[in-house]
């Protein structure tokens, strides 16, 4: 995970924060999950609240196979 509006590591605070607003996601019905079917980045409810974005990366050859940092 990495921090949306600058592409770095996140923070200690935004990672604190992104635990507590997904457990918030997922409690009026899963809505904040749902939403990543509908956000331009694939972004939950939770990584909208703290800022953050999930990257996914080959571990063989650390090439980025899936980033929407724009």
């Amino acid at each position: 995970m990495v921090d949306a509006g600058s592409g770095n590591a996140m923070t200690n605070g935004q990672a604190v924060s992104r635990y507590f607003a997904y457990l918030a996601s997922a409690l009026p019905l899963g809505f904040g999950f749902i939403w990543i079917a509908f956000d331009r980045k694939n972004r939950g409810l939770h990584d909208l609240m703290c800022g953050t974005l999930v990257i996914k990366r080959d571990e063989g050859n650390g090439v980025v196979l899936a980033s929407r940092v724009d």
